[in-house]
């Protein structure tokens, strides 16, 4: 019988993937986002979330079994008072996976970042760098910003497609110009999909903006709103529906004009789609 057989191999052996699981997520946890493959991340999210599920409860039983998969004492504690209590009353969801459009170099392989939604669990504090380790980072720093892809690749037309596409064995809607996605939702089943995409297409276009600046700023939901994050340079934008569900998040913007720019067409143009 083909019992506890549904997973991804991903070419390793028993002992190889296990420490894979335990690095990537030790590393979710520390930083709150990883990039990594497509294919990996939908495995480190499914191993990442029931860890978290088990880590709302904060007893020694669940710490002994967590400790199994997470054996760095700090992130173990971190997972435990500070991770794990913004997901209590959440029933799973806790992370999303958002696909980047350029694909790795060498094999072409599907990137995507796995992050936890709410990111406050992300580290705050960065590592103190001295003026002249600044001075030497910062001509790398402006020559990779050069070959980023430019925010016009992102604009919204009223030539771009909405469309319900598969992901892996779930699906998701997508809106893009050619290959560059504009906007995304998170991968459920295809009737979920396709409910969520009317959802968007009926709140697109009166729905008012929000500028949070940082995503732990969380007004009351009063409607639907286009919510305006801005982190790490960049900006992105998610739509959340009148009840507080996201129903899509962005491409990240390098200015946040182009941003807002991104909201004002995509409002106008939501009908043509």
């Amino acid at each position: 019988m083909d019992h506890l057989k549904k997973f991804r191999k991903l070419n390793r052996t028993t002992a190889h993937r296990s420490a894979l699981y335990r690095n990537m997520c030790e590393a979710l946890f520390k930083y709150g986002r990883i990039k990594t493959t497509v294919i990996k991340a939908k495995e480190i999210r499914s191993v990442a979330e029931k860890i978290i599920t088990r880590a709302r409860v904060n007893n020694l039983h669940n710490i002994r079994i967590v400790a199994k998969t997470i054996q760095d004492k700090d992130i173990l504690k971190k997972l435990f008072t500070e991770i794990a209590p913004n997901y209590v009353g959440r029933e799973g969801g806790y992370t999303r996976i958002i696909r980047l459009s350029k694909k790795r170099l060498g094999d072409g392989s599907d990137m995507a970042y796995l992050e936890l939604i709410n990111e406050e669990a992300a580290p705050k504090k960065k590592a103190k760098k001295d003026n002249k380790s600044a001075a030497k980072e910062a001509p790398a720093a402006e020559k990779k910003a050069e070959v980023k892809a430019n925010d016009t690749d992102f604009a919204v037309k009223a030539d771009s497609k909405l469309a319900v596409v598969a992901d892996g064995d779930q699906f998701k809607f997508t809106l893009a110009n050619g290959a560059n996605v504009i906007l995304s939702s998170d991968a459920a089943a295809e009737d979920v999909a396709k409910a969520d995409m009317e959802a968007f297409k009926a709140a697109a276009a009166t729905a008012g903006v929000e500028d949070l600046d940082s995503d732990e700023d969380q007004p009351e939901i009063t409607g639907a709103k286009y919510e305006v994050i801005t982190k790490d340079s960049k900006t992105t934008f998610r739509l959340k529906s009148e009840a507080g569900k996201i129903l899509a998040t962005s491409y990240g913007y390098a200015d946040k004009a182009n941003c807002l720019k991104a909201i004002d067409d995509l409002k106008a143009n939501v009908a043509k789609f």
